[in-house]
This record gives C-alpha cells, structure tokens and sequence, in this order.
C-alpha cells in the first residue's frame, strides 16, 4: 500500500491541462457579455489547487519536489491572472502573447513539478525494496 494517498497525478496533470485549455479557448473565442471568467483565476478551485492550499499535501512537505511544485504553481497562477486581465480589458493580442510566452513557461514548469513529484514519491516508495543486482565476472586476457 502506498504511504502517499491524497492525490492522483494523472487526475492533477488532466486538470492542469483543462485549465491551459480554457484560457486558450477564451483568447481564442473571447469571452460571451457578462461571463465571469475571474473564477478561472482562483488558484484554491481546481483539484490541484485545494491539495495544496488546503492541507491535503501535508504528507508530501517534507519532499523537495513537492515545494518546486508549489513555486511553480504560483507562478502559473500569476500569469493566469495576467492572461484574464488582458482578456477583460480586450487585449486578445497581449492575451496571446502572454499565453505563447511566460505563461507556457510557466505551464511547462507545472507540469515538470507534477512529474518530478510523482518521482520522488516514486523513489520513496520503492526505496525500501531490496535490489538484487547479478555480480559482474569480468576475465581479463593474462598476457
């Protein structure tokens, strides 16, 4: 049984790319009068998230992985918030590059914490386990 319960990595990866996709949608497409779009902005709603801010990944504080996680989710949200400024104010243009540039860094740099998480968990995990390794007999020619 794993020691680490609280969260799906493919379920946080699905979710960060869902998000990707409705801001793309929304430059794409704009934003129909009077739909709100600051929710999308709110770090604490998606699944990953709650995890982190809520307490669920208290078991997961002492990983070093889990903290670049948190680093880079920040910064993912920053520019979440910095892509739906723009499209509030119009400016589909800056939205775009906004959304090719700082903010796919910052998605790219999610993504690989999510990942590197699962590793080190992964490690951890399987740490424990014995490793039997075949002994190596190496002949050398005697001249």
């Amino acid at each position: 049984m794993s020691m680490y319960k609280s969260i799906n990595f493919e379920e946080a990866l699905a979710a960060h790319a869902k998000t990707k996709a409705c801001l793309t949608a929304l430059v794409d497409l704009g934003v129909e009068e009077g739909h709100p779009i600051d929710a999308l902005g709110r770090d604490d709603l998606c699944d990953l998230g709650k995890w982190i801010i809520y307490g669920d990944a208290v078991e997961f504080q002492q990983l070093a992985s889990y903290w670049e996680l948190v680093k880079a989710y920040s910064t993912f949200y920053v520019q979440v918030v910095k892509v739906i400024g723009r499209i509030e104010r119009g400016d589909r243009i800056g939205a775009r590059a906004t959304l090719n540039g700082k903010f796919l860094d910052a998605s790219k740099e999610t993504v690989k914490a999510i990942i590197d998480l699962e590793l080190e968990v992964l490690r951890n995990q399987y740490s424990n386990c014995p490793v039997v390794a075949p002994s190596l007999v190496l002949e050398c020619p005697v001249s």
